[in-house]
């Protein structure tokens, strides 16, 4: 990504290496600088702005393309994997372009804890 100064070195044609060669010269870039960080900002803004546009875009029409598509099985194998017609578009939304949480493994701790705690009862 290109500095506000390499910005204004492209705009104004300047090379950087012709600064302080004369006092009137110092004195009348700062306006050109300012101008130039300006735009530059202005412009890095916008390319932000766009890019989170099309990001947003494209979330959507997946989560579309993926509601069409359970849309189009039928209840059973609705049901074989959680959800039924309501569900459709509250699964889509909570799961398209995010990634699950890795959990621990939870079911096998809850086991050992389990079974830990019987054999201590019966122990007793």
């Amino acid at each position: 990504m290109r500095t506000p100064y390499a910005f204004y070195l492209l705009v104004t044609g300047a090379t950087g290496r012709d600064q302080g060669s004369s006092a009137g010269a110092a004195g009348s870039g700062g306006g050109t600088l300012a101008l130039s960080t300006a735009i530059y900002h202005l412009i890095d803004g916008i390319g932000r702005a766009v890019h989170r546009l099309v990001g947003g875009w494209r979330r959507w029409r997946a989560e579309r393309a993926a509601a069409r598509h359970l849309a189009r099985l039928d209840d059973h194998l609705l049901r074989d994997i959680g959800l039924d017609r309501g569900q459709i578009g509250a699964a889509v939304a909570g799961s398209v372009g995010r990634r699950a949480p890795v959990l621990p493994h939870a079911a096998p701790m809850a086991a050992a804890e389990k079974a830990r705690s019987e054999v201590e009862r019966l122990a007793a």
